[in-house]
Parts: structure tokens; sequence; C-alpha cells
């Protein structure tokens, strides 16, 4: 009976040390995972910022306090992987949303001639506009110079009515604004 017994302590111990190994192992594979998906967020928060840096400037502060919000993210040892992981992923989809939508909002304008407060109006990543609060001025972001040009009088119905859609306070209609120019370099 001891010999039964003494048999069956072994095979406990046996596959207690299994289990240990297989835990070690996956300890092992979990710092090696650690070591190679954080430089791979850093990377894309990396490529994140460069992306707002490049793209039309609207809701500036907006985004590059969910920037900066990331940079400390990523920096703290107290968040885990996955958790870092999550807030990266929604950073990356709200920016994917932005390309989608059409929004309008209030800021100010800062140019020539001087600071003012005016209605942004954004088409998607497509184009960004401005028109003033009395509905007197309006432009469009040049991306090629990386400044504001003024659009012509008659474009400042179109640009209100784009600024009351985006609002809902106009049913869904046809838009007809102007387009900024696409100018595409040619690689040799």
């Amino acid at each position: 009976m001891l010999d039964a017994y003494n048999s069956q302590l072994e095979k406990l111990i046996t596959a207690q040390q299994q289990e240990l190994n297989s835990t070690e192992q996956q300890l092992a594979s979990l710092e090696q995972t650690e070591l190679t998906v954080l430089p791979l967020l850093e990377q894309m928060q990396a490529g994140l910022r460069r992306f707002v840096e490049a793209d039309l400037p609207f809701l500036q502060s907006e985004r590059e306090e969910r920037l900066q919000r990331l940079d400390n993210l990523l920096s703290r040892a107290d968040v885990s992987l996955a958790e870092k992981y999550r807030q990266l992923l929604n950073a990356y989809q709200t920016e994917v949303e932005y390309g989608r939508t059409l929004e309008a909002y209030s800021g100010e304008l800062i140019g020539a001639a001087g600071s003012r407060e005016v209605n942004f109006i954004r088409l998607g990543r497509t184009a960004l506009y401005y028109q003033t609060r009395d509905g007197q001025e309006s432009g469009i972001w040049n991306a090629g110079s990386g400044q504001w040009d003024s659009l012509p009088d008659s474009q400042n119905v179109a640009v209100h009515k784009a600024i009351q859609l985006a609002r809902q306070q106009v049913v869904p209609d046809l838009l007809t604004l102007p387009l900024p120019a696409i100018t595409q370099e040619v690689q040799p």
C-alpha cells in the first residue's frame, strides 16, 4: 500500500513540475511579447502624431491633448500593455472617424488680419472651410501653402449652407462647395 501511495505522489510531483515548467515558459514568452509590443506601440503613437501634424488643421487643441494623453499613458508602468493598446486603437479610431464625417464648430482663426471668432466646417479630410460669424467672408485651407485662401463672395451662401447642414439645422441636400486643388508629385 505504501508503494502505491509513493507512486501516486511521484505522479503528482511530475505533473506539478511539468505545470511549473509550462508556467515559466509562458512567463518568458510574455516578457518577449512585451519587449516587441511596447516598441510597436511607440511607433504607432509616433506615426499617429506625424499624421495629425500633416493633416488639415482642425480641432488642433483637442487632437493635441489626445496625443499628449497617449504620451503620458505609454510611459506609465502601472498601466497594462493591453490598456495602452486599447487606448492607442481608440485614438486611431477617432482619427478615422474624422475622415468620414461632416462637422461644424466655432473657433478662433488666426491670420494676417489678426485673431477672430469664426465658424469652421470640415468635410471629412477633403477640405476645411471657415466663415466669419456675419457670413460676409469665407475661406478654404490650402494644404500646399499651409494658409487660408479667401473664397469669392459668391461661395458664402454655399459655406453657410454646409455649416447649417453639419449642425443639422437644414434638411440634407447636395453641397456645392469648391474643393482644394489636389497636387500629386510625380516620382521619376
